[in-house]
């Protein structure tokens, strides 16, 4: 276990792990999930809060489970894929997590006053 470790260590960690496990139950946005993937990691998290309704799309940019027998399944899953499989997985997820940017946020924040101060 590393603790207090640095952002870009954190990434380089995270862009070398196959399967990012977040265990949390009803996880109200998950923060963690969505720098695993940036990072590239394929996550599998709980199926509940955050991950289910905003984060992960099951199947295409990760996983979902709710129990010890769908995590165990679904990390079988993720071990007997191909490698391209992996990485198509891991680029949806990349491009997925773009809308939790800085510069979506501003862009869609702004949208509605500008067309208020257009008027």
């Amino acid at each position: 276990f590393k603790l207090n470790i640095n952002f870009e260590e954190l990434k380089n960690h995270l862009n070398k792990a196959m399967i990012g496990l977040h265990t949390m139950w009803n996880e109200h946005f998950g923060i963690g999930i969505v720098e695993m993937m940036a990072a590239g990691t394929i996550v599998l998290a709980h199926k509940s809060g955050g991950p289910k309704m905003d984060i992960i799309d099951e199947g295409q940019t990760g996983f979902l489970a709710s129990d010890i027998d769908s995590y165990a399944t679904a990390m079988r899953l993720i071990l007997e894929m191909t490698t391209e499989e992996r990485e198509k997985i891991r680029e949806r997820a990349r491009e997925s997590v773009d809308r939790f940017s800085t510069m979506s946020f501003e862009n869609k924040f702004m949208e509605p006053l500008a067309k208020i101060l257009s008027k």
